[in-house]
């Protein structure tokens, strides 16, 4: 299964970061606004290459299936306590992210405090960083 890819361009620019007073090089700046049409134009070319290399794949519909079944299961974090309330992340198994719980003790029904899709309820703290 040898062939060439052809990647996409990428456009570089010329901007230094000074961090801690040191001068980091970075070209590809403009791909941190994720929602910009450019970047999202950049991401689509990049999926036509990759899925275009992946759908031709020998057996890659027997490995998605073993890959799938494999992280089908539950996954709990370590639980912590701020104030009152115990919070804790569960993922179902096949989320991309985990979505956070509180409680208020043991035996009592958890609510759910943040999705990665969205709030669940207006968290004090940003989605970034929660802990």
């Amino acid at each position: 299964m040898a062939c060439r890819l052809k990647y996409p361009k990428t456009r570089r620019v010329s901007h230094v970061d000074v961090v801690h007073g040191v001068k980091v090089p970075d070209s590809h700046c403009w791909l941190e606004d994720i929602d910009s049409p450019e970047t999202r134009a950049w991401i689509e070319e990049q999926n036509e290459v990759t899925f275009g290399y992946l759908k031709v794949v020998p057996g890659r519909e027997r490995i998605r299936k073993r890959m799938t079944e494999l992280w089908d299961f539950e996954k709990y974090g370590i639980p912590f306590k701020r104030g009152t309330r115990y919070f804790y992340t569960l993922n179902d198994g096949l989320r991309n992210q985990a979505v956070l719980y509180w409680t208020g003790g043991c035996g009592v029904s958890p609510g759910c405090y943040w999705t990665p899709t969205g709030s669940a309820r207006k968290a004090p703290w940003p989605s970034r960083g929660w802990r």
